[in-house]
């Protein structure tokens, strides 16, 4: 089985067995840091939580639980929509369930990943990109989500064919200099 740990997100986030955490002794979530962490972290602490920091299930959490000084709150909108992505496949695939232990999470995550393999090697072709299976894995939920959503992907679309065309100018340029 693929390695999906993003660092200590993975190994700390949650399981109920841990135990809970007196709040005094909770981390605040403004200090929360997102990077490094990958899809399936991500929906690890939606479910469980971050026992190890004291945080509690994101899925109960609201951008107002935040600071208002960072963008966290923009963070946990991100991760609504990769989760309810997840989710809807779930749906479709008949093995959604609302109330998961981590064993159910586990399977459920594994049987979407592909949907987010395909929905990811489809908005990178459109991109004029190469996909390949083996890059999903090492690419942070952040990125995930921005490919997913449909007004990012538009987003993604237009800067590659911006690049593209800005390539193809300079190019042209530089020939007519050589002349």
């Amino acid at each position: 089985e693929r390695e999906r740990t993003g660092g200590a997100a993975a190994s700390e986030a949650a399981s109920s067995e841990a135990g809970e955490v007196e709040a005094s002794d909770a981390i605040p979530l403004s200090q929360h840091d997102w990077r490094g962490m990958k899809t399936y972290d991500v929906w690890i602490l939606w479910h469980f939580g971050n026992a190890g920091r004291g945080h509690k299930p994101f899925k109960q959490v609201r951008g107002t639980d935040f600071s208002p000084a960072t963008s966290d709150g923009r963070r946990l909108s991100d991760v609504r929509y990769l989760i309810k992505v997840i989710d809807r496949e779930a749906r479709a695939l008949s093995i959604y369930n609302s109330d998961l232990d981590k064993e159910e999470a586990d399977f459920i995550y594994q049987q979407c990943e592909n949907f987010l393999i395909e929905e990811y090697e489809r908005v990178t072709r459109l991109r004029g990109l190469e996909a390949t299976e083996g890059r999903f894995s090492e690419l942070s939920w952040m990125t995930v989500s921005d490919l997913m959503r449909p007004s990012k992907q538009a987003a993604w679309i237009s800067q590659s064919a911006s690049r593209k065309s800005q390539s193809a100018s300079r190019k042209r340029k530089r020939n007519e200099r050589l002349t």
